[in-house]
Formats: structure tokens, sequence, C-alpha cells
């Protein structure tokens, strides 16, 4: 079984893996940082090779430096903001489950995602949640 994080803060993500890991031991964790990244990995990734993705919503593109490659017309018009909603978006055409993790309310989601049915969570201080939603997919 295997779960994917697509995070961009490093200490999130570790924290999210361990978490994983320690509670569920059969399970595999693979990451990946950026948008940019995301993107260039997922035609590497088979239909439901992932039980399911923890999705940070406010993904950047990619990491800043020199050469940074330039963003894509679908992230300069819908912006910076929902890159985790465009990865949720190309992981359902894999048939791979997403839950969005992020530090906004669900409330505060743009509104064409308002009706979607997407899985969300809220970061806070506890973890909890998060197991309790994975145990519905990793069961």
């Amino acid at each position: 079984m295997k779960v994917l994080i697509i995070e961009d803060d490093s200490v999130q993500a570790t924290r999210l893996e361990n978490l994983i890991q320690s509670n569920f031991p059969a399970v595999s964790v693979d990451r990946f940082t950026t948008e940019l990244e995301f993107r260039k990995r997922l035609p590497g990734i088979a239909d439901g090779s992932y039980k399911v993705a923890l999705v940070d919503m406010m993904l950047r593109w990619t990491d800043p430096s020199p050469e940074m490659a330039p963003a894509d017309e679908d992230v300069i018009k819908e912006g910076f903001f929902v890159g985790g909603l465009r990865c949720r978006k190309a992981l359902l055409q894999k048939n791979i489950p997403s839950i969005i993790f992020t530090v906004l309310n669900q409330e505060n989601l743009p509104q064409e995602y308002q009706d979607q049915g997407i899985d969300f969570i809220q970061k806070g201080p506890s973890y909890q949640p998060i197991l309790e939603k994975l145990k519905g997919y990793l069961s």
C-alpha cells in the first residue's frame, strides 16, 4: 500500500510521513514538494498505485532558484494558492483519492471548488483528524 504526500513544507511533510509510517507500518510513503515536481512525475504514476494522497492546498509552483521554471499558463491564470487543488484534479483522473490539507477553513476554498465533495482537513495542532481520515482509506 502506498500514500502520496504533496507538501512544500518539509517539516510538515516529515511529520506526516512519520505519522503514517508509525500508525500504518505496511504503508510506504512518497513525497512531492512542489506542483512542478508533481506534474513532471505524474505520468509515471500508475492509476490506483496510491490508496490516497495528502495534498497541501497552497502548494508552491517550484523551489526558488536562478534557473526556476516559469509557471504554466493555468497556474498564472488560477493563481499559486490553489496548486494542491490542481494536483487533486489530476489525481482524480488517475483514480487516486486525495485529502486536501490546509490552514484555510473549508469555506475559504475558491468558489469553483465549493461543491466538488472535496475531502478536507484543516491543519491544526492535532494530527488525530488525519489519522481518522486515513483509516478510512487504508483499512
